[in-house]
């Protein structure tokens, strides 16, 4: 059985969808990188970028217990640093899927009120 274009099984359009995935994983991850290297926040770059590998990479970056602690940072961190790397890595992972839809780097709106994280973070995701 030969497969068509429109065919999801078909080979090429299997590949080229990983290559726009990886391409997009590569492009925000050097967005946050950059923000990391300014200074500000870097906890939450932290996990920002860990959150993007997650994913990106899904089920083979880290386990699901480590997938679990990180989501809970955000409320449960026992710190401010801790809690801030859970945002981080809770925007990642929505900045993945947002870009996925056509969206930015944004990840999701800031949570908290912190007007200092708020300039040095990018809010740029289209409202829903």
């Amino acid at each position: 059985m030969m497969d068509s274009p429109g065919n999801q099984f078909d080979g090429h359009a299997v590949d080229q969808k990983l290559m726009m995935d990886e391409a997009r994983f590569l492009s925000l991850m050097k967005k946050a990188r950059a923000y990391s290297y300014l200074g500000a926040n870097i906890d939450y770059w932290h996990g920002y970028q860990r959150g993007l590998r997650r994913g990106f990479q899904g089920h083979m970056y880290g386990t699901d217990a480590e997938h679990q602690r990180w989501l809970r940072l955000a409320d449960e961190g026992a710190d401010r640093a801790s809690r801030e790397r859970g945002y981080g890595y809770r925007d990642g992972l929505s900045a993945f899927a947002t870009a996925d839809e056509g969206g930015s780097i944004a990840g999701s709106t800031l949570r908290h009120n912190d007007s200092a994280a708020a300039d040095s973070r990018v809010v740029s995701r289209p409202p829903r």
